[in-house]
């Protein structure tokens, strides 16, 4: 499978590869840059951790994608007053940031269940994650991630702020994430969930 941890010198590797900075704790954000997934609630929520810029970065990857819903054009402004964050656009390779990062931030107001939460999940890192339909089936709070109630921005910055600063607890989480996913989202367990919900159908 693509999506698999990968150990500290290849972590190292990717980053150089992308330009990342090799010290820092890294947090993502992958997603189309639309009202739901929030990108701007993550931005203003970023610019008020200024006391933990100097130990972390955000990458945030992804576009407006020309949807109707699209808020691409009300990120630069904000972007632009928002130290320690670095954009990069959709990519074929997702799994070489989930990789290289240390944790994944989605703010999502509505979500199905999003393949880039398994994703970061199978490659043994910790996620933050709005206590949503969706999220909230797969992370458990204090085991595989941590949750917060959608718009409550202090306990979404709270839990970065633990995170970054616990390398432990990030440790233990996101091997609690890998070991749900494989258990839970194998591809046997994936596809007898399709076949029998195409048999109800």
């Amino acid at each position: 499978s693509t999506f698999v941890p990968v150990d500290q010198s290849k972590k190292l590797v990717l980053r150089g590869t992308l330009g990342f900075p090799q010290d820092k704790i890294l947090c993502l954000f992958v997603g189309r840059f639309v009202e739901r997934k929030r990108p701007d609630f993550l931005l203003q929520c970023w610019q008020q951790l200024s006391d933990i810029h100097e130990k972390a970065e955000l990458i945030v990857v992804g576009s407006g994608m020309n949807q109707h819903d699209s808020i691409e054009d009300s990120l630069p402004a904000l972007a632009a007053n928002t130290p320690h964050v670095c954009f990069r656009d959709v990519t074929d390779h997702p799994e070489n940031y989930y990789q290289c990062c240390d944790m994944l931030l989605l703010p999502s107001s509505r979500e199905g269940q999003p393949n880039v939460l398994m994703e970061m999940m199978a490659c043994g890192n910790p996620v933050i994650g709005s206590d949503i339909a969706g999220i909230r089936e797969l992370l458990i709070h204090g085991k595989s991630g941590l949750l917060f109630p959608p718009h409550d921005a202090e306990q979404f910055k709270l839990h970065i702020r633990t995170l970054i600063l616990d390398s432990e607890l990030r440790f233990k989480l996101g091997s609690m994430a890998r070991e749900i996913i494989v258990k839970e989202k194998n591809l046997d367990v994936v596809l007898k969930q399709y076949i029998q919900l195409y048999e109800k159908l």
